[in-house]
């Protein structure tokens, strides 16, 4: 008894996080498909060193602020994905990065929805993709249990 409890226990938290993480990569596509490609200006950038240093690196963020005009009204922002978080395990990737989004500036904005913006829509780090995969071999686990 106590195993089958833990068994969907675990089916119903690892559902759970697999539609959290889903529906941020929908919201991604929804502004991705949608959303009209418009130029930026950068208000300032930085990239910050986020946690302790582990065996692999060391995660660096990368935060932009930015200013983009719809319709003549003026909007600013720091979204940069529908996670806001781009991390990269290395100074120098996430410096590429960077240059990269600036020298494209442009932003994908949703015209009835001026105020979501987004720089870098699918560029979650791998945080989430193991999370993914962690969570959806956890259903399928204790999915084949139950039965």
């Amino acid at each position: 008894m106590y195993e089958i409890f833990l068994l969907y226990t675990m089916l119903f938290f690892s559902s759970l996080i697999t539609i959290i993480i889903v529906g941020t990569f929908l919201v991604d596509a929804f502004v991705y498909l949608f959303g009209e490609k418009i130029n930026f200006k950068t208000v300032s950038y930085n990239i910050s060193p986020v946690g302790r240093e582990f065996c692999l690196g060391h995660w660096h963020s990368i935060n932009i602020v930015y200013e983009y005009e719809v319709s003549e009204k003026n909007y600013s922002s720091s979204l940069l994905n529908s996670t806001n978080s781009v991390m990269k395990l290395s100074y120098e990737s996430a410096n590429a990065r960077l240059s990269k989004c600036l020298n494209e500036s442009k932003v994908y904005v949703v015209k009835s929805f001026p105020k979501i913006s987004m720089i870098m829509p699918f560029s979650q780090d791998l945080r989430y993709y193991l999370g993914l995969i962690f969570s959806v071999s956890c259903m399928i686990f204790s999915g084949l249990k139950i039965l």
